[in-house]
């Protein structure tokens, strides 16, 4: 058994605020909610917290603050005193017999609660917050329209400056009326928000149309967003509730908005050297099968610095070497189109090097052996490549074993003859470029 304990405040926001925990049990892969508290946007109650929860070991619990468009974050806070944390209410071993839940000091083990927090990190068109202001006092009324994809949610506000007005959910194309009493001068913003990130967020079409007839079936169209949370892939993947970004504000000149494209993650020194555990939460267990062909064998993998893209390689595929892609830190992969790898019916790669693929800054280097002996370049994340022969001699067990890389144009690769254990020290290529000039160590 274990406990979500602590206290959230929350001032008021301009929409509604869930607090949510979903529980995924070990082999299933739906997410269940088992817990949740609901504030509306003029509530200041705080988000009190003390439920148990049934777990066994492997189960996956996420907490999640469900917000259906965007707020001014600040409204929710983290007290230090009363941090979110699960703490261990009671344990039982594998055989069923009871576990210590307490630390050497006899507090109950707990565990800091890594949390999301739905936010509309981008918007279309790309402009600011357009006001709607009344010219008339009266009933207006809104006419909402979306034309969406099946199975796509998106959600239609109306705000006043900090505060909320109304608000309609669409899970089908549809028109919504909203009656809103204002007075004239008013200013009100029409907003569409969805979560959505797939493809069908590029079929979402939004129009607000508005009136003060009451008899009217439609009205003149009126300024309205819409807001979606964009790529998720711009910082480092979360590991356990941490990440960082990166804005350079010296390009912003004062006093105007924040561009949402001005937040960057740069590769750093922090991002090549930092070692991530290797059970990564999100990662761990949910390698995604790609290699639907009998023919492929992958023999290394390289990602580029920051961790965000990477490659894989596989010996070749109908002649020319297999390359796979990961644009989200490997959580999925793809095969890239072959037509700008050169063909290599006789190479293959060393897979017990652990080194036949490098990356150095955005360059990729591929060595390979067989019936030659070729180190590959790519300067597009594995799009097209080009081949420079090495000096190493090919063969059926021979060839580059690996490569490694100072710069983008400085390196090494080496290699040699399994078949002949004695040359394993004697091949060593300088690598300009992948333009090679061998040495013979003696």
């Amino acid at each position: 058994m274990i406990k979500l304990a602590g206290t959230v405040t929350k001032a008021a926001t301009t929409d509604s605020v869930t607090l949510e925990v979903a529980q995924t049990r070990t082999g299933e892969a739906i997410a269940n909610p088992v817990f949740s508290l609901d504030r509306d946007p003029a509530s200041t109650e705080p988000f009190v917290v003390d439920h148990d929860v049934s777990v066994q070991a492997g189960d996956r619990l996420e907490v999640r603050f469900k917000i259906d468009s965007p707020i001014d974050l600040t409204a929710i806070g983290f007290p230090p005193a009363t941090l979110l944390h699960w703490q261990y209410a009671s344990a039982t071993n594998q055989d069923g017999l009871p576990v210590t839940v307490f630390d050497d000091a006899g507090q109950p083990l707990s565990i800091a609660v890594p949390f999301d927090i739905d936010t509309y990190g981008l918007r279309a068109p790309t402009i600011e917050q357009p006001t709607y202001v009344a010219p008339q006092s009266g009933t207006l009324r809104v006419f909402a329209t979306v034309v969406e994809a099946p199975n796509t949610r998106v959600d239609f506000t109306i705000k006043r400056p900090g505060a909320f007005v109304a608000k309609r959910g669409f899970v089908m194309s549809g028109t919504v009326e909203v009656d809103v009493p204002v007075n004239q001068g008013d200013a009100l913003f029409f907003d569409f928000s969805t979560r959505e990130q797939s493809m069908a967020l590029f079929t979402i079409v939004t129009e607000v149309r508005v009136t003060f007839d009451p008899d009217a079936t439609s009205g003149a169209l009126a300024p309205r967003l819409l807001h979606f949370r964009g790529p998720t892939e711009r910082c480092p993947q979360l590991y356990r509730g941490w990440t960082y970004a990166g804005l350079n504000a010296t390009k912003i000149p004062p006093g105007t908005p924040i561009p949402d494209d001005a937040f960057c993650h740069e590769p750093s020194s922090f991002d090549q050297n930092t070692q991530v555990p290797g059970d990564i939460d999100t990662v761990k267990n949910q390698g995604q099968q790609v290699n639907d062909d009998p023919a492929a064998f992958y023999d290394c993998m390289a990602f580029y610095p920051g961790g965000r893209r990477g490659l894989a390689v596989s010996d070749p595929v109908d002649g020319k070497f297999r390359i796979l892609a990961t644009h989200d830190f490997g959580r999925s992969w793809a095969v890239l189109p072959n037509d700008g790898m050169p063909e290599a019916p006789t190479e293959f790669g060393f897979a017990a090097s652990g080194d036949c693929l490098v990356t150095a800054g955005n360059t990729a280097y591929l060595g390979s052996g067989g019936g030659a002996a070729r180190v590959f370049r790519s300067d597009d994340h594995g799009l097209t490549w080009t081949a420079t022969d090495s000096t190493i001699p090919p063969g059926d067990a021979a060839g580059v074993f690996a490569l490694a890389f100072r710069t983008p144009n400085k390196g090494v690769a080496v290699g040699g003859d399994f078949a002949d254990p004695a040359t394993f020290d004697r091949w060593i290529d300088n690598v300009l470029g992948a333009k090679t000039a061998s040495e013979v160590l003696s």
